[in-house]
């Protein structure tokens, strides 16, 4: 506001309520401009609180409301409208509190205070932009008193209001430009320049603060923006200082060249345009639009003609100025506005932090004093009305001018037109205007021809929440039926009015319409009644159905049911119609070709009737395949080659449970897999799809082998064999396993990975005291011996004992051999020496040298045994990828004596019964007269031939593994996987099957552990 004020004085913050005036006081203008800015504050809260960010009432008449865009031919919201037909609507919205008031409709292109040019074509946001601007007599003169000679008194400020256009995403509706025109101003500093001091001893240093003689309202205004470079000017005067422009031409005068004629002068020189003022030409037309003037220098002043150059431009003509020109004085050209303060006189600085967008008319007063007067002392020093903190001046927002805004709708512009997307406005009825109707029950109901429905039709009316009673409704069955009064004992009409009881609540009872042609659904409208019995409010509707056999009728869903036209006939089909479901038998491994899967097919007839007992099923193979029915529970052949009744194709019936069995011998022509085709005939059901794989030995995961196992002593170490002190004793006893590989050190160098046990005969002396006090031995205990492991290349050895210890393990093991022969031998069950001992290595645990690749690679420790002739066990060096990472264990007699073995009893020929309890020979000598049952002798097979190329990742191998296994083996083969985690009665990510899909990727079914098992 470029007004004569002396300061700006309201701040919301304080919480200021009123002014009070005092008798025989000064009344300045600032208190009476700060009693109107806190009734309007108060106003513009209190509405904001109520109405919200935005709104405007409702059209009664079912209008297009306050501010709303609609198209000008059609008075609707625009489709494809033209540019010129976009109209504003008139009325009243509030926006952030503050009222905006329309009194008749704009065009979206020509409002009353902007022009919009059409944009370009895509999405557009229409927001309501609303700030406030001073009204002079310049542009308002009858606000002069002619009375009194028309002199300049108080001013007005207006309320601005402008739809402006925002771009908008193409995606983007409403909600998400509720922050369409939303700004951050940038902030300005103030401070008072320190005088600098004189290192001249006799040189009376100047005084800081404010210097000048006159208290002022200084005003900076951002003058122009163009690009990232905004300009300011600055005034003494609060911009107050301008006169009409009535006359604009080029000037006389050699060096300048406008000449402007205004239309007064100011009361004195201060408050005139003279030679070398700054001057600013422009008009409210283009302060509202955000539009800068156009800046010149006087360069001579004659009475009202001032002589101007022009810097950068000049209007043409009056008309560019708008219908009301002015000639405002500003103190210095335009300067940027800057981060580092910058003089503007009297010892006054200005500076403007970084961040924020400036604006054309953001502006910033600051008042200085000559004086200030603190606790009734009078300074010295001029000073700023500005606050100030520890850290210097604050910096401070735009005093105004304050925009409000608010959305008012989404546009697209296509080469069709304009057409609106949504309205984005808030409108709501008046608070007298708050009466509704509304439904409570009784919707949705059936009823039987000529029965009334069970519950009654119930409608409340309501005035803001609460209930208005004794408001008459009217309902009405226009589809036919027979309504009834709550009070009157029968039906009677098809429509019936009903007045509202103490809860709001009318109600009514519907019998339908039942005569011939009827609908099977009606409808019931129910609306309130004026006093003049006109329908007012919308109509509430309700529906109620008949039921009616004629109404369970239905399209069957598919061929199977065509012969089934009513519900009743499709559910009895339905409930008899048999289903097959896999019992067992899916996923089978065969050792070798030729052969059946061990266990029967088994699958369940069924339906909701019950087991399908008799029904036939059919199971069919792949040529070459054979299947045999069998009852359930049968055992299986070993082949089926030869067997009466095998063949391709076998048909079952279902026992008394529903169950089909089959005995199967799939075939692997071209693959390692098979598949067994189940199902019952003349059916649409899919058939069940039984799956088995062949895994002959010999097709396991390849691995790292034990190949041979010495004592430090070179003596090989033997399962079953006994030795001595000359291999576990002396200074430095140990064992060495010899691998085919190389092994990572870090895999076992002090990990609990290979370990020497020995069993100890349990329980000795006071040991046996808790189980009765007996003295005999029944049982073996395991100690583990402590030792030290060790991995190089592809050795790994244990040695017993830590370093440092002083007791060997010889010592150790005489003196354990010392206690067991003191021992009575009838408390011992077998003799005392030799020690039975175990040497174990977790073939899991230990995996291949990464610095050979072989990260992958686990010691496969499993090994085949054979009996030699004196019957004893050895192992079959290597060993074995039969067990990915295997444990490998052996084990073998200690004793003093190398001579000793332990006995073994007789167990050539029969068994001799006599040695047993008779009791016990009973049992077993039934069981001895069973004969022994073999499975019929099989056809030589051969070896199984090659299919096809060898896969890096041996599918058939994976089911039974885990999760963690598949993953390192997949990652080596380049195979990317797709984990599939399913129901299972196994451990948590165990393979459960897997598919070969057809991009390339590996399914992996595994187990989530929904039985409770523990994570493996």
């Amino acid at each position: 506001m470029h007004a004569d004020l002396t300061r700006w004085t309201f701040d919301a913050t304080q919480g200021y309520r009123s002014v009070l005036m005092q008798q025989g006081r000064v009344l300045l203008d600032a208190e009476w401009n700060e009693q109107a800015a806190i009734a309007a504050h108060h106003d513009e809260v209190r509405t904001a609180d109520v109405v919200g960010a935005s709104g405007g009432p409702a059209a009664a008449d079912g209008g297009a409301g306050p501010f709303g865009i609609v198209d000008a031919t059609t008075g609707l919201h625009p489709v494809d409208a033209a540019w010129a037909d976009l109209l504003v609507t008139a009325g009243r919205y509030t926006v952030g509190g503050a009222l905006v008031e329309s009194a008749a409709p704009a065009p979206l292109a020509d409002q009353p205070f902007l022009e919009v040019p059409e944009p370009a074509a895509g999405r557009w946001a229409a927001y309501l932009d609303v700030s406030e601007r001073l009204v002079t007599p310049d542009e308002r003169p009858e606000l002069l008193e002619s009375a009194l000679g028309g002199p300049d008194t108080a001013l007005r400020t207006q309320t601005v209001w402008q739809v402006r256009l925002a771009a908008a995403a193409a995606d983007q509706v409403c909600s998400d430009v509720a922050d369409a025109g939303a700004r951050t101003p940038r902030a300005m500093r103030v401070r008072l320049q320190e005088a600098a001091a004189s290192d001249d001893p006799c040189s009376i240093t100047a005084g800081g603060g404010y210097t000048r003689l006159e208290n002022q309202l200084y005003r900076v205004q951002v003058h122009d923006v163009v690009g990232s470079v905004a300009r300011f000017l600055w005034s003494r005067e609060n911009g107050s200082v301008v006169a009409g422009l009535v006359r604009l031409e080029d000037s006389p005068v050699t060096g300048t060249l406008g000449l402007l004629t205004i239309d007064r002068t100011g009361r004195d020189d201060e408050l005139s345009i003279g030679q070398g003022s700054w001057v600013e030409v422009t008009g409210p037309e283009r302060q509202v639009r955000g539009l800068p003037g156009w800046v010149g220098q006087v360069t001579q002043a004659a009475d009202r003609e001032l002589h101007v150059t022009w810097p950068e431009g000049h209007p043409a003509s009056l008309a560019d100025v708008g219908a009301t020109p002015l000639v405002r004085r500003w103190e210095a050209p335009p300067r940027a506005l800057s981060t580092a303060f910058a003089a503007l006189e009297g010892g006054i600085e200005v500076a403007f932090p970084a961040g924020g967008d400036p604006a054309v008319g953001d502006h910033w007063l600051v008042p200085a004093r000559t004086s200030r007067l603190a606790y009734g002392v009078v300074a010295t020093r001029g000073t700023l009305e500005w606050p100030w903190s520890a850290a210097g001046a604050t910096a401070l927002p735009p005093l105004g001018p304050v925009h409000r805004t608010a959305p008012l709708a989404v546009l697209d512009r296509t080469a069709a037109g304009w057409t609106l997307v949504g309205d984005c406005r808030r409108l709501f009825p008046p608070l007298t205007g708050l009466v509704t109707i509304d439904l409570v029950g009784g919707d949705g109901q059936e009823a039987m021809p000529g029965t009334e429905l069970p519950q009654p039709v119930r409608v409340v009316v309501r005035n803001g929440g609460l209930p208005v009673a004794g408001a008459l409704v009217f309902f009405s069955a226009p589809d036919g039926g027979l309504l009834r009064n709550p009070d009157d004992p029968v039906p009677n009409a098809s429509n019936v009015s009903v007045r509202t009881d103490a809860d709001g609540v009318a109600d009514v009872f519907w019998t339908l319409f039942t005569a011939a042609g009827a609908p099977t659904t009606q409808t019931l409208v129910a609306h309130r009644l004026d006093d003049h019995g006109a329908a007012i409010d919308v109509d509430v509707v309700t529906t109620a159905r008949l039921s009616v056999a004629s109404q369970v009728a239905w399209s069957p869903a598919c061929a199977g049911f065509a012969d089934a036209p009513t519900v009743q006939d499709a559910l009895a089909r339905l409930a008899t119609t048999q289903s097959l479901a896999l019992l067992g038998g899916d996923g089978q491994e065969v050792a070798a070709a030729g052969r059946t899967v061990p266990r029967l097919v088994r699958v369940a007839a069924d339906s909701p009737c019950g087991p399908g007992e008799g029904v036939k099923v059919v199971a069919t193979a792949t040529d070459g395949g054979l299947v045999l029915p069998l009852p359930d529970r049968s055992p299986v052949p070993a082949t089926l080659a030869g067997v009466a009744g095998a063949g391709t194709e076998a048909v079952a019936g279902a026992d008394a449970a529903g169950v089909a069995a089959f005995a199967w011998q799939p075939v692997f022509d071209d693959s390692r897999s098979d598949v067994l085709a189940v199902a019952l005939p003349d059916s649409d059901e899919a058939t069940v799809q039984v799956t088995a794989q062949l895994d002959p030995p010999g097709t396991r995961t390849a691995g790292i082998h034990v190949k041979a196992i010495r004592f430090f002593s070179g003596r090989e170490l033997v399962n079953d064999e006994v030795y001595g002190f000359d291999e576990l004793g002396g200074n430095f006893p140990g064992i060495a396993v010899g691998l085919d590989a190389p092994v990572d050190q870090s895999s076992v160098q002090g990990k609990p990975v290979v370990r020497l046990l020995l069993e100890l005969p349990w329980p000795v002396g006071q040991e046996s005291a808790p189980f009765g006090g007996g003295t005999s031995v029944w049982a073996r205990r395991t100690i583990e011996i402590v030792g030290v492991t060790n991995a190089d290349g592809p050795l790994i050895i244990w040695s017993p004992g830590r370093p440092g210890d002083d007791l060997p393990l010889d010592a150790v093991l005489k003196n354990v051999i010392t206690t067991l022969r003191r021992l009575p031998a009838h408390t011992l069950f077998e003799p005392a020496m030799p020690l039975r001992m175990r040497f174990q290595i977790d073939g899991w645990a230990v995996v291949g040298d990464r610095r050979e690749g072989l990260e992958t690679l686990h010691l496969n420790g499993h090994t085949e045994t054979v009996l030699d002739d004196e019957g004893r066990t050895r192992l079959v060096l290597p060993s074995t990828d039969e067990v990915t990472g295997g444990r490998f264990e052996t084990w073998f007699w200690f004793t003093d004596d190398a001579g000793g073995r332990p006995g073994r009893p007789d167990l050539g020929g029969r068994l001799d019964l006599t040695r047993f309890d008779p009791a016990v020979a009973d049992v077993l000598r039934p069981m001895l007269e069973v004969p022994v049952i073999t499975r019929p002798p099989v056809s030589p097979v051969g070896p199984v031939p090659p299919v096809g190329p060898v896969t890096p990742l041996p599918l058939d191998d994976l089911p039974g593994r885990t999760l963690g296994f598949v993953e390192r083996r997949a990652a080596d083969a380049g195979v990317r996987l797709d984990v599939v985690a399913e129901d299972a009665d196994s451990r948590r990510n165990t393979v459960l099957g897997t598919e070969l899909l057809a991009d390339g990727v590996l399914r992996v079914r595994v187990s989530r552990g929904a039985a409770g098992t523990p994570e493996g």
